[in-house]
C-alpha cells in the first residue's frame, strides 16, 4: 500500500492564480482512475500470492461480502 502512494500523481499543475486547464483535469482524472485500477489489481495480487489455500478461500469469502456490500449500497 505505501509502494502505490509513493506514485500518485499531483492536481497542483492543472491551477493557476487565474486560469483552470479543464482538458488536462479530465485527463489526469481519468489517468488517476485507470492507474487506481491498476494499482488494486496489483496489491491484490501481491497478497493473495502469499496466502495459502485456506487464506485464499478466506479471502474470496471477504472479496464477495465486501462486493455484497456494494450493490447493496446502490439499491
Amino acid at each position: 500500500m505505501m509502494e502505490s502512494k509513493k506514485n500518485r500523481n499531483s492536481l497542483n499543475t492543472v491551477f493557476t492564480k487565474d486560469s483552470f486547464n479543464k482538458d488536462e483535469f479530465i485527463k489526469r482524472m481519468s489517468e488517476k482512475r485507470q492507474y487506481m485500477i491498476k494499482s488494486k489489481a496489483d496489491m491484490i495480487e501481491k497478497v493473495y500470492n502469499v496466502l495459502d489455500t485456506k487464506q485464499k478461500e478466506q479471502f474470496k469469502v471477504l472479496i464477495d461480502i465486501q462486493s455484497e456490500k456494494m450493490n447493496n449500497r446502490f439499491k
